[in-house]
């Protein structure tokens, strides 16, 4: 990955944290979503939209948590990034559903697979230190990759944010 993250980078990056952190893998937050368990139960009540449903319940519980941590204000996250960012995001998830459940559904239940893939956004691994960490807005979404990667490697809880 280069230094210029895309609104798809961060789409991607989102929900490989979300799925990693869930309570089936690394038990970040309680959430169950983006299993296939959680996926068939939200196909009962949400057939067309099943799996963009459950990246947004999930994120709901990963918000939570990093904006109980980082705090709110003028710090930004993965899951609580800036408006037209934000924005991008949710029409991604809409428009682009089919396909991204088609690249994750097979492996939602396989941790080693999602930290796999996780590892291709990393630019450059590092050691980080438990709970909030700032990295540099330019390079968020490399460096958030970096270390997210290295909690999950390491059972630590980190919590990557950005100033604007």
């Amino acid at each position: 990955m280069d230094d210029t993250a895309s609104d798809d980078d961060f789409t991607h990056l989102r929900i490989l944290v979300l799925a990693l952190g869930e309570a089936r893998h690394f038990n970040w937050w309680r959430s169950e979503f983006l299993s296939t368990t959680g996926i068939s139960y939200l196909s009962k009540l949400y057939p067309r939209g099943k799996f963009s449903g459950a990246i947004h319940a999930a994120s709901r519980a990963a918000l939570d948590l990093h904006d109980m941590t980082i705090g709110r204000g003028n710090v930004y996250h993965l899951f609580r990034l800036p408006g037209i960012v934000e924005h991008t995001f949710n029409n991604m998830i809409s428009t682009q559903a089919a396909e991204l459940e088609k690249i994750y559904l097979p492996i939602l239940n396989d941790r080693q697979s999602l930290m796999e893939k996780l590892s291709t956004f990393i630019q450059k691994k590092g050691f980080y230190k438990a709970g909030p960490v700032q990295v540099e807005r330019q390079l968020a979404a490399g460096k958030m990759a970096s270390a997210y990667s290295w909690a999950f490697e390491n059972n630590q809880q980190i919590f990557p944010y950005f100033l604007l």
